[in-house]
Order: structure tokens, then sequence, then C-alpha cells
């Protein structure tokens, strides 16, 4: 349709210049997102009831997008929260998904505080905002059942709640799913083994700072130079959970998989505020009901998810997985806890110990 070239156009102007303008909304994922929800004609033969919206409600469109593959971790709770939020709406809300088009974090964090896409789904952490910090500590969110408990309600998760009404945006699901693994090919058994080596990391001051720590030397690539870096011999090591190692086939040169999990993976859905408040009481309690059953989704799923991810990864043959002895997981904890001092000056100090003390780690609050 006309209207749909049009705002493939805008797109097109939208990554250029890093999502500093606003677009309008398709069902293409090709297309850029609108400002706020869509609200249409709802359809004529609507139920007469769904979870309390009218049956002649409007129907609302919201744009959800991320940085990664359909196929990966957050891809796959991402279209299970579309069809239970349809679903549950009678159609009513209406949900558009955007994988790896819109934008990288930083573009699509600026995107969903300006309106233009209206959810976006991330790693909450540093990347995002520096307030995030704390998210990023490494080694500390290591217990998944721990991490998903504060993660979801109490003194920490209020305090997340906070930090993301400050910025503009509401948080609606978080939940761990997965862990930053070490790919290499050294075979590391002891923490000496780690010396020396050049590892890809992204462009994270944290990231960086553990890497240090643990007497490698860091190189910030970006994602899509790193196969080339890793085949010509450039770095010899990255790090990635299973879904990205797969994804980019990291496993093809390299070999050995470390079970470091020395950053957790949480998948967070926020929304832009003004698209959450456009939308009428009734539609926010189907939504957030939705949400509620994805979590538990998430939570139930994780593990067989990483499981397949495991046994991929097995069955290519390519690369022997390792799990850290207890002393190279202390020698990483300790490293771990050197990065605290830029997590404070990232974050502040208030967050961090909250922080610490949720996950039982009040030894390290100095």
């Amino acid at each position: 349709m006309k209207r749909k070239q049009i705002l493939a156009c805008i797109l097109a102007l939208v990554l250029v210049l890093s999502l500093a303008a606003c677009g309008g909304s398709s069902s293409s994922q090709q297309s850029a997102a609108p400002a706020a929800p869509a609200a249409n004609s709802a359809p004529a033969a609507a139920p007469a009831d769904a979870g309390g919206i009218p049956a002649d409600g409007e129907v609302y469109t919201l744009i959800f997008a991320d940085d990664v593959a359909e196929d990966s971790v957050r891809g796959i709770i991402m279209k299970h929260f579309e069809e239970v939020v349809e679903e549950k709406s009678n159609g009513k809300i209406q949900i558009e998904r955007y994988h790896a088009t819109l934008g990288n974090v930083s573009e699509l964090g600026q995107a969903v505080r300006d309106g233009s896409v209206d959810i976006m789904s991330l790693c909450l952490g540093s990347q995002f905002d520096d307030r995030f910090a704390s998210l990023d500590i490494p080694r500390v969110f290591a217990d998944m059942d721990k991490s998903t408990e504060v993660m979801r309600e109490g003194e920490f998760r209020d305090a997340i709640d906070k930090l993301c009404e400050e910025v503009g945006v509401k948080l609606v699901f978080q939940v761990p799913v997965n862990y930053r693994l070490l790919t290499t090919n050294r075979e590391i058994k002891s923490f000496d083994d780690l010396k020396g080596m050049n590892i890809r990391t992204p462009t994270n001051p944290v990231f960086t700072a553990f890497w240090e720590a643990c007497g490698t030397n860091p190189t910030p690539l970006p994602l899509d130079e790193v196969y080339m870096a890793l085949s010509q011999g450039l770095v010899e090591a990255q790090e990635n959970p299973y879904d990205l190692i797969l994804q980019n086939k990291f496993n093809e040169v390299q070999k050995y998989l470390v079970h470091t999990n020395h950053i957790t993976f949480n998948t967070s859905f926020i929304i832009n505020l003004n698209s959450w408040n456009n939308l009428p009481e009734a539609y926010q309690k189907v939504f957030l009901d939705s949400m509620k059953e994805t979590e538990d989704y998430a939570i139930g799923a994780r593990d067989q998810i990483n499981a397949d991810y495991g046994a991929t990864l097995e069955a290519a043959g390519t690369t022997t997985q390792l799990y850290p002895d207890e002393a190279l997981q202390e020698a990483l904890d300790n490293a771990a806890k050197s990065t605290l001092p830029i997590i404070r000056q990232l974050a502040g100090d208030e967050i961090v110990d909250v922080t610490l003390k949720a996950m039982g780690f009040e030894s390290w609050i100095e």
C-alpha cells in the first residue's frame, strides 16, 4: 500500500539518524514505529468480553522491538507474549514485533524513551543507562533461582522500577534467562590459564574491568566483526550467551566453551510511559496479566531452551564444554568484586548496596 511505502522510507531515515526522528506504524518488520499506541476501529464481530475490555472497544497497536534474532531467547519470549496478550484481549491489543531491524540497544533505548517505539526487549543494564549498572555486577546474579525471586518483587525490584520511571519508561517484565559464557581456543582449567588471553568484549567499562581483573587483554569489537576476528586470530576468545554463540557460529572457530556464568542475562520489557498511560485501565490490566503469564512461561521454559542450545552445540562437535572448579569459581568472584568501584561510579552507592544485600553479597559492601 502507498502508506506502507511511505513508512518504509521513514524507517530508512530513522536508522540513518539513529532513531532521531519518529516514524509511523506498519505491519511490516521493515517499517518504522509510531510514537504511541494506535487506536483503530474495533472488529465488528468482537466477543462480548475481553478481560474487562468492552466488546466495542478500540484496537491498540503496540510496536515491540529488540536488537536480537527472532529465534533468540528474548525473541521466543516476545512471541509468546504477543500470542498471550492478543488472545486475552480478543485482539484488542495488537503487537507488532521488530527483531534486529530498528537499531541497536542504544538506539532502541532512545526510541522507547521518546515514544517512537512503544515496548523494548533488552538485557537491562548500563548499556541502556548508567543508572542500571548494578545489574551488570559480575557473578552476583549467578544463582538463577535467587535472581528470579529478587527481580520479580522486593526492595531491589522496587528500586529498579523507580529508576525506570526516572528515565520515562515502565518495567513490565524482568526474568533472568541465561548467562554470558566464555568461548576460547585455550583449555581453561585454572585462573592462570586466562592470563594474557586476547578476548573480545562489548564496549562496556564493567566488562572491560572484569576481564582485565582476570588477567586478559579485552578488545572491544562490534558483534558482527567477531567471527572474522576469531577466525583470523586477532582475538582468541569472546563471551556471550548460548543463543548468540550459536547464531553467530562462534563455535565453528572456538575449541572450548567455559561456563563462567559471569554475567546473568535478564530479559526485561520496558514500555514508554506515555504509551502505557494512553492505554485504558482495562487494557492495562489485560496487558499486565499477559506479562505475568509470560514471566511464568519464561521461568518454566528457560532451562529447556538453554539445554537445547547446549545439545545443539554438542551435536556440532566443534566445541568442548568446560565447567570451572571451585578454585576457579572463587577467583572469578574476586575479579568480579574488583569491578565495584566502577559500578558505584556509574550507578551510585544506594542501588549497588540494595543489589548486593538482595543477592546475599553483604560482605562485598565496604
